[in-house]
């Protein structure tokens, strides 16, 4: 190893973590269900166990207990407060993936440039900065997926690999089922487009893969249908419209269908994979036209929606994207060159197996593979191709020797180095492009929400409040909320919302609202389902609470408590 590349590698895992810690200048607490996290941390931590009699929104959440054990655990260790740890352990442990985007980087092409550039992207990208500051199991997840990545990479060369990434993976299936999917659908992927495209079996390959992705593959089976209940009979139903055993016989189905694709093939389609080994002049043509088409996706996501979603932003803030649509450019390149590097193929086939489940989230607006959670999971092989995009392009664009080329790479060297800095500068957008929705929560809204607390009966009570809030007060009041079920209340005049105050269906049942809580945030956008945008409170709905059944019991710096009284 060079001797710049461990300082450069130190470098961006610190600038990583720095940004991952960013929002909490800002804000006290930082994420839309940090209240329901909180309080099954502190549940474990009281009780020394994993409750999952749960009245929260996140009804499976019980049942993916991994980063809350793990959050738990380092307070009990450390003497430090839950909400300490809570804070800052899960976006720590996300940004360490940047070491791991540089180790799969020089596996997979043997090249260091390569590594680093990869760590550079995932340390800066929007996607991944934003997902994995958030104290959430998916920024453990998307960790213990990338090691698994890693891991499954290095079994290939030598295979006392095998026994830690049999570990990571036991780990990672009860922490996040999207994560582990986002590992088990790409290697699935990636093992049949390696074996229709060969004219026999690997020797080597074929046996890691049937065994890991066999064990995988059963490890998830067992955990989501046997284990994780709510999951399988809420999240799969509502992901697929249909049971989940349905689900899993047509996944097996297919696997069985594309092992019989994979032996008709070879029996009776005979022909040799043979990439070419592209040209600078087609580089730079694949960069531009890839760049040319992101723009014009970006145009349809300012001027009519974000694809896949309901979500509309105002067009002048998706410049925003520009850096990370840049170097996903570059990743198309490294696409292009790929199969040159030592596991190239592997590389971009798990990019590819991404992006396909991408443009099905988009085209059947799934509400559970919905689009924009998966760009977390794209950032990395994003990186490592671009890394690759750019080092293949260097060593056909400067000349060869120890001293040839210098001022052509200190140029690129800058160019990269500010790419990745505009990448940090844009790695946490407006709140309009996110269609409104506010992931941070204020000291004032702690307050507010410790004043329910004290002051508030908890036994049967219900507080209406949008999404973010209503997991704050669930939390840490342990009062019951509405989350996602308060349209009415929240947009609609009084008439209008008459019915759903009476009566609403939230998760402990059917109850009636007892207090609305507002505040400047929510009245600015009020989030509730992820896939839409969060509109603002009209003055026909706020003038409703001047008047009864509603009477204010509570007001500070814009946060607002409304006791309901009894409907005429």
């Amino acid at each position: 190893m060079r001797k710049w590349v461990l300082p450069s590698l130190l470098a961006a895992l610190l600038l990583a973590v720095v940004l991952r810690l960013q929002p909490l200048l800002r804000f006290e607490l930082w994420g839309s269900d940090t209240g329901e996290y909180y309080t099954l941390i502190k549940g474990i931590v009281d009780r020394g166990f994993i409750s999952t009699a749960y009245w929260g929104w996140g009804l499976g959440y019980p049942y993916f207990p991994g980063a809350e054990v793990l959050v738990g655990a380092t307070s009990v260790v450390t003497g430090l407060d839950i909400f300490t740890m809570l804070r800052l352990v899960l976006p720590v442990l996300g940004s360490c993936t940047t070491v791991v985007a540089f180790m799969i980087g020089w596996t997979a092409f043997r090249d260091e440039r390569v590594g680093l550039i990869a760590a550079g992207v995932v340390a800066v990208a929007m996607p991944h900065v934003f997902a994995t500051s958030h104290p959430m199991p998916g920024t453990l997840g998307d960790l213990l997926a990338a090691l698994c990545i890693l891991l499954y990479l290095k079994v290939y060369e030598n295979r006392m690999a095998l026994a830690p990434l049999m570990l990571i993976t036991l780990a990672l299936v009860p922490t996040h089922h999207l994560s582990a999917f986002f590992v088990l659908a790409p290697l699935m992927f990636i093992t049949f487009v390696r074996e229709i495209i060969r004219s026999k079996p690997h020797p080597v390959m074929m046996r890691v893969d049937y065994f890991y992705l066999g064990f995988l593959l059963a490890a998830n089976l067992v955990y989501w249908l046997g284990v994780a209940v709510p999951f399988r009979e809420e999240v799969m139903v509502d992901a697929f419209g249909v049971s989940a055993f349905v689900v899993v016989g047509g996944a097996i189905g297919l696997i069985a269908l594309a092992g019989l694709v994979i032996v008709a093939r070879r029996k009776f389609l005979k022909f040799r994979y043979s990439p070419k080994l592209p040209s600078l002049d087609r580089c730079l043509l694949f960069l531009g036209m890839n760049f040319a088409g992101i723009l014009a996706w970006m145009a349809i996501t300012a001027f009519v929606q974000v694809p896949g979603t309901n979500v509309t932003v105002p067009p002048g803030q998706v410049a925003y994207l520009l850096p990370i649509c840049f170097i996903f450019s570059l990743a198309v390149v490294g696409i292009n060159a790929g199969e040159f590097g030592k596991r190239g193929l592997f590389v971009w086939l798990w990019f590819i197996s991404i992006l396909l489940l991408l443009l099905l989230g988009i085209f059947t607006k799934n509400t559970v593979l919905v689009p924009y959670r998966m760009f977390e999971y794209i950032a990395l092989p994003i990186g490592v191709l671009a890394g690759w995009g750019i080092a293949y392009m260097a060593e056909l664009s400067f000349d060869r020797g120890p001293d040839a080329g210098k001022g052509k790479r200190m140029v690129l060297a800058i160019g990269i180095t500010a790419l990745l800095m505009a990448g940090a500068v844009t790695a946490y957008p407006p709140r309009d492009l996110l269609g409104g929705f506010e992931e941070g929560t204020t000291a004032n809204e702690l307050g507010t929400v410790a004043w329910i607390g004290q002051e508030v009966p908890v036994r049967g009570t219900l507080v209406a409040s949008d999404h973010r809030m209503s997991s704050i007060v669930f939390g840490f009041s342990n009062i019951n909320a509405t989350w996602e079920e308060s349209f009415s209340v929240l947009h609609d005049d009084l008439n209008g919302s008459r019915s759903q105050l009476v009566r609403v269906k939230v998760a402990s049942g059917r109850q009636r609202i007892d207090y609305v809580l507002i505040d400047d945030a929510i009245k600015d956008g009020v989030a509730l389902k992820q896939w839409e945008n969060a509109e603002p409170m009209s003055k026909q709905s706020l003038a409703k609470f001047r008047q009864p059944p509603f009477q204010k019991v509570y007001e500070s710096n814009g946060a607002e408590l409304y006791f309901v009284g009894t409907m005429a």
